[in-house]
């Protein structure tokens, strides 16, 4: 599920579910995939040789108002949902504002088979079944709803993963909440230190083994990928609209199923990874209530080719992303810090010198102070300092709020200087000296058997009336 904030203020949310459609509405989904890349081929072309010829790009707006015209000429295309057609050539449109803003690269066409999902941009609830979702031009689809869509729906982006499954994309708004103020005091901090052996160790010495998933699906991933390998191309021939023949490798079934194969196990490695790391955000947000970490450069870590295979399948990430979702959906309010790496481990926690250590040393020893700890305890302890500093909060213990300690750590006094308290005359449980009943002022006693000089002697005064009583001859 993906989260984030609607232009209203109010909070985004995506829910995705399995969809099971029949035989019949496969065939229909499929078809329908590919007169949306038809279109988005069209639309691109449209760009290239608009460009060429007047020197300026297309706009979205010129390219809506065109639709009819081509809808009018390719009438197939009348079966797609006229939003459907839209949301294609927003996308094209915004492939070229990611290009022209560098954060992608030239816009190339789609070949047959890889364009995979439609949207319909304007959904309501009244879609949504209990087991099922009405899709314009389609009908009714099954669908697990695995759980209850909290919010207005917005947008539903029918998605066909590599291993043949189909999945609804639900986008959901809900209204805006009370914008609550952050804490100022954190009463359960944590810093974390994330790693490959152990994949994460707390500053509280707690720590989290590195599950290496990879290597349990890779036998079965790499029989596929064998499987595949065997499997031939055959060559096809045909003519060109120019006149021309061109010859090209066709897959056969066997190779298209073994495909599949091979994408369905990589899935399933997918779905392992996700699931523990879902189980594991969701457990460290609710210990914690401040979580610092490290905001590691994963792509130049990856250029290690000795280690680029243990950090991908780490995915910390993926991991850091899921933690932020968890603690921006928590029902308490959780800070989450990103810390920069530079000298977490190096520096001491106790002195701040900063020595140079080997990876292979997994124990830190400060040459200064004598200081010495585990290396990834160490770390986890700077991270969390330098995040208490960077977000300005206060943690609780030290900082105007006293640690409370236990009474039984307190030192135990000599017998001979323990203050003298008086008994209480109520009766209390195990104390037979203890009573209300008063004795004569002549008689020489205290005024009650529960008096500190009772109690103390009692076992004594006892012990010799039971002495007596057996030495006194029977009758």
């Amino acid at each position: 599920m993906r989260i984030c904030r609607g232009a209203e203020g109010g909070q985004v949310k995506t829910y995705k579910y399995r969809l099971y459609p029949e035989k019949e509405a496969t065939k229909r989904f499929l078809v329908l995939l590919e007169l949306c890349r038809r279109l988005y081929n069209w639309a691109l072309a449209e760009r290239r040789s608009y460009y060429k010829e007047t020197g300026c790009s297309l706009t979205y707006r010129q390219q809506q108002n065109t639709l009819p015209r081509y809808k009018s000429e390719h009438s197939e295309h009348k079966e797609v949902h006229s939003q459907v057609l839209q949301d294609v050539l927003q996308r094209v449109d915004k492939t070229f504002v990611n290009f022209f803003e560098r954060r992608a690269k030239y816009p190339r066409f789609k070949r047959y088979g890889n364009y995979r999902s439609m949207t319909y941009p304007q959904a309501d609830n009244t879609w949504i079944g209990r087991g099922s979702i009405l899709l314009p031009k389609l009908g009714r689809v099954r669908m697990v709803k695995h759980r209850p869509i909290m919010g207005r729906v917005k947008t539903v982006t029918v998605l066909l993963t590599d291993s043949s499954e189909w999945y609804a994309c639900i986008t959901v708004e809900n209204r805006p909440s009370i914008v609550t103020e952050k804490p100022k005091v954190a009463y359960r901090p944590v810093g974390v230190d994330t790693g490959l052996i152990n994949y994460l160790y707390l500053s509280d010495r707690s720590q989290v083994d590195n599950p290496r998933l990879i290597k349990v699906h890779q036998q079965r991933i790499v029989k596929a990928q064998r499987w595949l390998s065997r499997k031939q191309l055959s060559k096809k021939t045909f003519t060109t609209a120019n006149g021309e023949s061109r010859t090209v490798k066709v897959p056969s079934k066997n190779r298209l199923r073994a495909r599949r194969i091979l994408a369905s196990r990589w899935q399933d490695y997918d779905n392992a990874k996700n699931d523990w790391q879902w189980k594991l955000a969701g457990e460290l947000v609710r210990k914690h209530d401040f979580i610092a970490y490290e905001d590691l450069p994963v792509g130049n870590m990856m250029r290690n080719h000795s280690l680029a295979g243990a950090i991908q399948d780490a995915a910390w990430s993926s991991f850091w992303s899921k933690v932020e979702h968890k603690a921006a959906t928590a029902a308490d309010s959780v800070i989450t810090q990103k810390v920069p790496p530079q000298y977490t481990t190096q520096r001491c926690s106790k002195c701040g010198h900063i020595q140079i250590v080997a990876l292979s040393e997994r124990t830190y020893r400060c040459p200064s102070c004598g200081y010495m700890a585990n290396r990834d305890h160490n770390a986890s302890t700077n991270i969390l300092e330098l995040g208490v500093e960077l977000s300005g909060i206060q943690t609780a213990v030290g900082m105007g709020v006293p640690e409370f300690t236990p009474v039984e750590t307190r030192p135990i006094l000599a017998e001979a200087t323990r203050p003298m308290m008086r008994a209480s005359l109520v009766v209390e449980a195990g104390n037979k000296f203890c009573t209300r009943r008063r004795t004569p002022p002549d008689s020489g006693r205290d005024s009650a058997y529960g008096s500190p000089e009772a109690s103390a002697q009692g076992e004594r005064h006892v012990s010799s009336e039971i002495r007596d009583a057996w030495n006194r001859p029977k009758r």
